[in-house]
């Protein structure tokens, strides 16, 4: 199963949109067991000097960072306190701590990952990622999701880690919320990829097969597996930790997250963005998973051929008709004032890339039932996802999670604000 990591950094693995092989600048990466106990050895391979600082928090650092800084003789160590985030404050002091060292090495998951990938590009640095749950898909991927001024969460340009090391048996003992919220992550692919889709035929984005041709031979397999998940069933794991790999390798490809954030992860930022302080805390794969189901659910209607939305220039495709009709006064009536300038100047982009509303509404109208037909290739019934969630013993829906429905069906119609991207969140009549 691990052949197709071979093949990528062998250089071996051929790109469907160029017909080249795939250059990937990670130079080890390893889904095995045992890994933490071969640190050093694994740190001298990737041949980033000598001095390394080990980044943790209280958590990682009693799982994995302890034992690999007695394997690294005078390392540096930084434990970050507390329930750190990846705020834009946090990354810049991260910065400074590291600027003595050779190379960064990131005890975690989504948080630390985010906060080295960031702030060891900044100080020009490299690093590598050693895991402790199979809980996201960024370990791979060059951006980091950063918390900056006001609260607004956002994608910034970061690097990809020298070499990411996953042991197996320290995702196997990982809480199995993190866990199930990789899969989570792992499971908005087909969400994603007609959110990108749409954008690509209807308003001519830039598009790739590639991310999506090196997940396709292992999703079915994940689906299948998901029930052993938070059982810590190996091959289940193995494939998770494989699938969220290729996901942010997909990414890089791409200069972007367009394969693996669209419409589903515009919900969860905005319940973070806007409502996180008043909420349950809870996990972000396990949102994506919920909101997931949000956007298939709402992507199966509007592709059904029995969609009305689109039969006739009369009953324009886009929300609202025309979606340049006030939406500052909305948005300013929505989101709290610190995020309010940030979602206006996002929405103006999108505006700017959808033009004309009656040329694109007519346009639609006369293709949309090839366009649909295309779409629906890539999507999976929202039962199916709903029933691979379940299997695994993860949320579904928003009160499962403590948010509530009114508060949850408002993040849905206003998601569409937060960023430029378009996609089925801007298509009329949400199901």
């Amino acid at each position: 199963m691990l052949a197709i990591l071979t093949k990528l950094l062998a250089g071996s693995w051929i790109d469907p949109d160029t017909g080249a092989p795939v250059l990937l600048p990670i130079r080890a990466l390893r889904i095995e067991r045992g890994l933490g106990k071969n640190a050093a050895a694994l740190l001298a391979g990737l041949e980033v000097g000598r001095k390394f600082c080990v980044v943790s928090d209280a958590s990682t650092h009693a799982v994995l960072g302890a034992s690999i800084e007695k394997q690294l003789p005078g390392c540096d160590s930084v434990i970050l306190p507390g329930e750190v985030k990846p705020a834009l404050d946090t990354a810049t002091a991260l910065e400074k701590r590291i600027a003595g060292c050779d190379a960064v090495v990131a005890i975690g998951s989504g948080t630390i990952n985010d906060l080295c990938k960031y702030a060891s590009a900044r100080a020009g640095k490299p690093y590598a990622a050693f895991g402790t749950a199979a809980s996201m898909n960024g370990y791979t991927s060059a951006n980091a999701s950063i918390i900056v001024e006001g609260g607004f969460r956002t994608s910034l340009p970061a690097q990809l880690p020298a070499g990411v090391f996953l042991d197996l048996d320290v995702l196997a003992a990982a809480p199995a919320h993190l866990t199930l919220s990789g899969l989570g992550d792992a499971l908005c692919r087909s969400t994603c990829q007609a959110d990108w889709l749409l954008s690509h035929l209807v308003l001519g984005t830039p598009y790739k097969a590639a991310p999506f041709a090196l997940l396709a031979p292992y999703e079915e397999k994940l689906f299948e597996l998901a029930d052993g998940l938070a059982h810590g069933n190996q091959e289940a794991l193995e494939t998770l930790a494989l699938t969220l790999a290729l996901s942010g390798i997909g990414m890089w490809l791409c200069g972007g997250s367009y394969p693996a954030s669209q419409g589903e992860h515009l919900i969860a930022h905005l319940m973070e963005m806007a409502h996180g302080a008043t909420l349950p805390r809870t996990f972000h794969g396990q949102e994506i998973g919920i909101t997931t189901l949000t956007m298939a659910r709402m992507q199966n209607v509007i592709l059904a051929p029995a969609f009305a939305g689109v039969n006739s220039a009369k009953e324009p495709m886009l929300l609202a008709g025309d979606p340049s009709a006030a939406p500052q006064d909305d948005i300013i009536r929505y989101f709290p004032p610190a995020l309010a300038p940030s979602c206006i100047t996002a929405y103006r982009k999108k505006l700017d890339a959808i033009g004309d509303v009656d040329a694109l509404n007519d346009k639609l109208a006369h293709a949309w039932p090839s366009l649909r037909d295309r779409i629906r290739t890539v999507t999976v019934p929202e039962a199916r996802l709903r029933a691979v969630l379940e299997a695994a013993g993860a949320p579904t829906t928003p009160q499962a999670i403590g948010w509530p429905q009114e508060l949850y069906e408002n993040a849905v119609l206003h998601a569409r604000y937060t960023r430029e991207r378009f996609t089925f969140l801007d298509v009329a009549q949400h199901p």
